[in-house]
């Protein structure tokens, strides 16, 4: 135990230390939480993943509302301090506690590095730490799924090299004996337990265990021990010297057969280093996986060529055909070609996997040679074929081929799509004439720095004798991609081809799935979203998208959040125009970004709906925990969010245009800088579908929404002509919430064209309608009245104390209502009022609250004109160098924003210092 407060134990059982004294965690719901936050070490863990691994699917009925309340209860008990919130989730607060799983992993990556002395003593404390069964006392069944796998296998893997280092291991003998029989497939342990037995003189007790764990994977597994574990046998019925490896038949040639690396390839030396590594690391399988047409097999052949003459037994190659136009190479026939290839006759090559799999082993044994199985499907397929031995095994998948290195020990190596410089380079060399670098950037791009895409295209434009500006300009209409990096006289260069290979080996499942994922304008997507857009519940969902990314067809870049690879996503994209279900799965689509969008404009903004809306089926919409997640959610998504009107107004879904667009525009009255064309574009769909639709209150608002886009566009005379209407329109229908927030927005729009005394006039009849009604959603109407009241008041120079009066009543509301952002609005304001009364010191504190309440927008938006008016407050309070800090701060974020007019102001200003 160190220096932390706390000592968290989770390998055995649970326990919590403080000193000396142990603290009573309750056995449940908390320790869970506690083990899941303790497990992830300093991480963030997302509220999501934290509610996943404490209820599992037995959520209770406010998930988010239980688990702040374990939250509470384990800083009441442990110390406030010791779990800390962060945007999106918690985390144990850095140096609060020390937990033993993060300190056992850490001593064994360190023994990993070190000497055998050193690897010996790190291994030592390492095990200590060990106690039991991890998670023991814990709840959470969920929490072991996720970790427990994983802490065995570096446990067992600590074991083992720490036996490997032992001096004498008949001590482990015991040890070994008992993990065996807990782990009875395991042959690694089973070697070194048969290895120590022969050590110690107890030949015949390694005979027995050796038959023993004969017939236990002949029954499990259908194969003999592994090639080591044979010749161990062997050994030990005739422990003399062993001979030396035998020649290859007179006669026969050394086979060489791996075929020739491409000339046209980059370098990756990053991945060669990393096969170097394995390699020295004595790994007798590697495993290159990634997506079709990154390169796997370029980047395998490159490492072998380089390798072969440390094998000098010969190389064999197999295409095990995974993947492609013909059906796979099944091992049977895999194993007779490689016999054969070792020079075993036809008439001794034997009839069934498993007599072929012994045989290939024995006859490799003594051999040194270089395995290549490219384009294997899974690891069930390749797996009979290893050979074992001193022999060295190359495997290439678009399958992870987790069972591979689970089972059979084999290191995995992901190949990655190239950089920017790499994918430049194989441009280069495939085009053999200059070209412009930015237009190879840009192609590269739009490639997605896909090995085999980046190939095509450059041929392309070699074929056509086309400068790359024109393969660029094609390749830019996304619909088109895919024809034009096609080639009709060869399915392995044609991309769509080799796309759908990955694809047809789905099951109708994971194929509907994947196609279905296609229909979103991005081909980024969280957890809830895929569940919303395949119709499938969020576990179900997650089952489906994992399955994708083993595959590759998919890519995992977060806890539940998922990506389809650019090209992919045009493709998946083609797919689903044939879907039947597409119009379901649009639907759905529409009704999840209605809800979640809905749910961040409430955490935004606690803005009242114009209409409950319900969606026809049951969505798991985003929930959002503050305005910092709920506006970065924004930010991400907003983009979608425009295209998906776009296409529900294509489809004169009138009712979905109008959903949208409501959620949408509100959300965009926090963007300080929001794309005002777009706005109008989006705000005029929405006037057009509620026309069509014809009810009165989404009439109005659409054209509420419209104005605030003129507005926001610089035409603020037509943003009032168009507010009035709305005026005239809400008095017709007697809806006083639309005329409330008409005649609020008129305060603001008068008030810039210099009519102020108008604008009093609308704000003062806005606080009125707020005022006299009873509905709890016109508090937040009345706020908004009232600091638009109070800025008016302002400008007109009457009596400042109304003004503040009036802010510091919306302020309340605001934090009666928890809106975070217009309480930010509404302190700033009141800063602004202290400064007009010569109370420096009092702005300073509204200023800091302000900046306080709006930490987690980004700094464009919110917080940097807020910081420029901090170091005038500074200034007025002789405080010239924080002054000049806070607006050198604020000069850098602007100008790398390109906000030219903001730059240039703070540059005069920081010169006036």
């Amino acid at each position: 135990m160190t220096g932390a407060s706390l000592w968290i134990r989770l390998l055995g059982s649970f326990e919590v230390r403080r000193q000396r004294h142990v603290l009573e965690v309750p056995a449940g719901r908390q320790r869970s939480v506690l083990a899941a936050l303790a497990v992830s070490g300093p991480r963030m863990v997302p509220v999501d993943v934290l509610i996943d691994l404490t209820w599992g699917e037995s959520l209770p009925g406010n998930a988010k509302s239980a688990l702040h309340n374990n939250v509470r209860r384990l800083r009441k008990l442990l110390g406030q301090d010791t779990i800390r919130t962060v945007p999106g989730g918690y985390q144990l607060e850095p140096g609060a506690a020390e937990v033993d799983v993060t300190r056992f992993v850490r001593l064994t990556e360190e023994a990993a590095q070190a000497a055998p002395g050193a690897a010996a003593k790190l291994l030592d404390e390492a095990l200590q730490l060990w106690a039991g069964e991890p998670f023991t006392g814990v709840p959470s069944g969920p929490l072991q799924d996720e970790h427990l796998p994983a802490l065995t296998e570096r446990h067992l893997a600590a074991i083992e090299q720490r036996i490997d280092l032992a001096e004498d291991s008949a001590e482990w003998i015991p040890q070994l004996n008992e993990l065996v029989s807990r782990y009875p497939l395991r042959e690694s342990l089973w070697l070194r337990l048969l290895t120590a037995l022969q050590r110690s003189g107890r030949q015949a007790e390694a005979l027995s265990r050796y038959e023993e764990l004969r017939l236990l994977v002949t029954d499990q597994l259908g194969t003999p021990p592994a090639a080591e574990l044979q010749q161990l046998y062997h050994a030990l019925l005739a422990p003399d010297p062993a001979p030396a490896p035998a020649a290859p038949p007179a006669g026969r040639p050394v086979p060489r057969q791996l075929p020739p690396a491409p000339v046209r390839c980059v370098g990756r030396p990053g991945d060669l280093a990393a096969l170097d590594r394995m390699r020295a690391r004595s790994a007798r399988t590697i495993a290159l996986h990634g997506p079709g047409g990154v390169g796997k097999t370029t980047l395998g052949l490159q490492w072998a060529t380089r390798t072969a003459s440390d094998y000098p037994d010969g190389q064999l190659y197999l295409d095990l055909r995974g993947y492609g136009p013909d059906e796979p190479l099944e091992p049977l026939a895999g194993l007779g070609m490689l016999l054969r290839s070792a020079g075993v006759p036809d008439r001794a090559v034997p009839a069934t996997v498993a007599e072929r799999t012994a045989l290939l082993r024995t006859v490799l044994s003594d051999r040194r040679m270089l395995v290549f199985l490219d384009n294997a499907r899974d690891s069930d397929h390749v797996r009979p074929l290893l050979p074992g031995g001193d022999c060295l095994t190359i495997v290439t998948s678009r399958n992870e081929l987790l069972g591979l290195a689970v089972r059979d020990g084999a290191s995995r190596h992901a190949v990655r799509l190239l950089s920017m410089a790499e994918s430049v380079e194989l441009l280069e060399a495939t085009l053999g004439v200059p070209a412009d670098r930015s237009a190879l950037e840009e192609l590269a791009e739009l490639c997605g720095h896909l090995p085999l895409a980046l190939t095509i295209a450059a041929l392309q434009s070699s074929r056509h004798d086309s400068p790359v500006s024109t393969t660029v300009a094609a390749l830019r209409a996304q619909q088109d991609r895919l024809d034009l990096l096609s080639d009709s006289h060869d399915s392995s260069t044609d991309l769509r081809t080799v796309l759908a290979w990955s694809y047809d080996a789905l099951d109708r499942q994971e194929a509907r799935a994947f196609a279905l994922l296609g229909l979103h304008p991005t081909p980024d997507f969280e957890l809830n979203l895929a569940a919303a857009l395949i119709g499938e519940p969020r576990q179900r969902a997650r089952r489906l998208m994992d399955r994708l990314a083993a595959v590759h067809l998919l890519q995992v870049v977060g806890r539940d959040h998922y990506r389809l690879h650019d090209l992919l996503a045009v493709f998946a994209a083609e797919l689903a125009e044939r879907e039947p279900e597409r119009k379901d799965a649009l639907t759905r689509l529409d009704d999840w970004y209605i809800l979640t969008t809905a749910a961040a404009r409430t955490a935004l903004l606690r803005a009242v709906r114009d209409r409950d809306y319900q969606p026809r089926t049951a969505l798991e919409p985003l929930e959002f925990e503050g305005l910092p997640d709920a506006f970065a959610w924004y930010r991400r998504r907003h983009g979608a969010v425009q295209r998906l009107v776009h296409a529900a107004a294509e489809r004169g879904d009138h009712e979905r245009v109008v959903a949208l667009t409501a959620e949408l525009c509100d959300l965009q009255t926090v963007d300080r800088d929001p794309d005002t064309v777009e706005w109008l574009a989006i705000a005029e769909l929405g006037v057009q579908a509620a026309d069509e639709l014809g009810d009165p209150a989404l009439r109005g608002w659409a054209r509420f929404r419209r104005a605030r886009g003129l507005f926001l566009s610089g035409d603020p005379t037509g943003a009032i002509a168009e507010q009035q209407k709305v005026c005239d329109l809400a008095r017709l229908h007697g809806n006083a919430r639309l005329l409330a927030a008409a005649l609020t927005f008129l305060t603001a729009a008068l008030g810039t064209i210099g009519q102020r005394e108008e604008a009093r006039q609308a704000a003062t009849e806005a606080v009125e309608l707020a005022r006299a009604s009873t509905e709890r959603s016109m508090r937040l109407r009345l706020a908004h009245a009232l600091i638009n009241l109070g800025g008016t008041e302002l400008d007109l120079v009457e009596p400042i104390a109304d003004a503040i009066e009036h802010t510091t009543e919306a302020l309340e509301i605001y934090r009666e209502l928890e809106s975070g952002y217009h309480a930010g609005r509404a302190l700033a304001n009141l800063s602004e009022m202290a400064m007009a009364t010569g109370d420096a010191k009092q702005a300073l504190a509204y200023t800091d609250a302000a900046l306080a309440e709006l930490a987690g927008l980004e700094d464009r938006l919110s917080q940097q004109p807020l910081s420029i008016h901090r170091g005038h407050v500074l200034v007025a309070l002789g405080r010239r160098d924080e002054a000049r800090a806070v607006w050198q701060q604020a000069l850098e974020v602007f100008t790398a924003a390109g906000d030219d007019r903001r730059r240039a102001e703070l540059t005069e200003l920081i010169a006036g210092l």
